[in-house]
């Protein structure tokens, strides 16, 4: 499954190695649009998935960026949305939606 090379993190760090393929997993790309697609109600994607917002805010909450806004500087050639677009999906981000990704 894992190259041998993993092998020594599996065998002294096997928790450490399970909820980094957790954590790696639940944050997909296709696993985060899919969940907003059949969670929200209001909101609609277009031109800006729900996961580019979690990336946005990922990099915020972990500390590798200080703001919001400059986390879309780093990316807003891959991101094809103002910045103004971004904060708006945040204000307008659904309970539900939160519930679903915490769930």
């Amino acid at each position: 499954m894992l190259p041998a090379a993993f092998l020594p993190f599996i065998e002294q760090r096997p928790i450490g190695v399970m909820a980094r393929a957790i954590v790696e997993r639940f944050f997909e790309p296709e696993h985060l649009d899919t969940l907003f697609r059949e969670t929200a109600v209001h909101q609609y994607e277009r031109n800006l998935l729900f996961s580019s917002v979690v990336d946005l805010m990922q990099s915020v909450v972990l500390g590798a960026e200080p703001t919001v806004y400059a986390a879309y500087r780093k990316r807003r050639h891959q991101i094809p949305v103002t910045d103004d677009s971004i904060y708006n999906k945040l204000k307008g981000m659904e309970g539900g939606v939160s519930e679903a990704v915490c769930a």
